[in-house]
């Protein structure tokens, strides 16, 4: 997951076992520098929606679609405010 380095985590769960935690996600030192554990951009969908064929595999992809559509929104926003006010200019040598 480490190398992989998504932007965002998409946990299945099967409704006969307990579902899935991404709080679990959170606490795994070693994905703290993964970006969709940074912005805590880890979620939960049914086993079902992705697994069965039929009218649910249909509702899965449509969950799949709102999760990524909003990772589209929010990059969308982060572009269009621009870099941080802390960024500053780049400076030329001996300025």
């Amino acid at each position: 997951m480490a190398e992989a380095q998504p932007d965002v985590i998409v946990l299945a769960w099967a409704a006969t076992e307990d579902k899935s935690d991404p709080r679990k996600t959170y606490e795994v030192a070693a994905w703290r520098d993964v970006p969709a554990v940074r912005t805590k951009r880890v979620y939960v969908v049914r086993d079902e929606l992705l697994n069965t064929p039929g009218p649910p595999l249909v509702e899965g992809a449509r969950e799949l679609y709102r999760i990524l559509q909003g990772r589209v929104l929010h990059e969308r926003a982060m572009r269009k405010a621009g870099p941080p006010a802390c960024a500053g200019r780049p400076r030329r040598a001996g300025a």
